[in-house]
């Protein structure tokens, strides 16, 4: 139960680069779509090195 924020960091990572994209393509908001995409891609990839790092899970 305490390693459950690994999944919902990725999760809201790529929620927020879904919603990033949305508004760089749908409401024309290009500076605030890039940095909400940025953080979202940033979440992401920290989840992904949490789940390597801290949990063991490797790619073989």
């Amino acid at each position: 139960m305490p390693k459950l924020w690994i999944p919902l960091l990725e999760l809201f990572g790529f929620f927020a680069l879904i919603c990033g994209i949305a508004l760089w393509l749908i409401h024309d908001k290009y500076t605030i779509a890039t940095i909400v995409m940025g953080v979202g891609a940033v979440m992401v990839i920290a989840g992904m090195l949490a789940e390597r790092f801290i949990v063991g899970y490797h790619d073989d």
